[in-house]
């Protein structure tokens, strides 16, 4: 890795859009990815990734780094929360194995880039809460978050590699 500045940013001439369209979900093991300038592409695969479609307004990916000059050293806290409105049985038994294991998580978002999140640590559910809310309008289901912590920035990957992702048969 490289401490010297090469480029500048130019501001996009676009709008942006914020928030997920999906995340993917894989377990930390059944996947590892090569990583050059940015991109995650499969090294190997052993098992299959599960896609979750979300509302909009239901979900967010971000990232923080985080500097200490006293110790001269970075890590990048990563965050992924997603909203799951139901809770029916189905639901409430995936949440119940997503709050117990480690995983990889690809967050699209509403421009449709793809980015991996937990890339060597893994994601793992530090809090959801299923609410059945009060009035009608009230959301009717579960708020889970992930988080991690891992040594650099969440790189993209591309369209292709995600439906690989998700066509594999273990």
């Amino acid at each position: 890795m490289s401490c010297e500045l090469l480029s500048g940013y130019t501001k996009p001439n676009c709008s942006n859009r914020g928030g997920l369209k999906t995340i993917t979900i894989i377990n930390s093991d059944g996947v590892t990815f090569s990583v050059a300038t940015g991109l995650a592409t499969i090294s190997t695969q052993t098992k299959t990734a599960f896609k979750f479609e979300l509302d909009i307004n239901s979900g967010f990916a971000n990232q923080t780094p985080t500097g200490s000059r006293d110790n001269n050293s970075t890590i990048y806290e990563q965050a992924v929360m997603a909203m799951l409105k139901s809770s029916d049985v189905d639901s409430d038994l995936l949440v119940q194995t997503l709050s117990s294991g480690y995983f990889k998580i690809i967050a699209t978002d509403r421009n449709g880039r793809n980015k991996v999140y937990g890339l060597e640590n893994g994601m793992f559910v530090t809090t959801h809460e299923g609410v059945s809310g009060q009035a009608g309008g009230d959301m009717n289901g579960w708020t889970l978050n992930f988080t991690g912590q891992e040594d650099a920035i969440a790189p993209h990957i591309s369209n292709t590699d995600l439906q690989t992702l998700i066509d594999f048969n273990s």
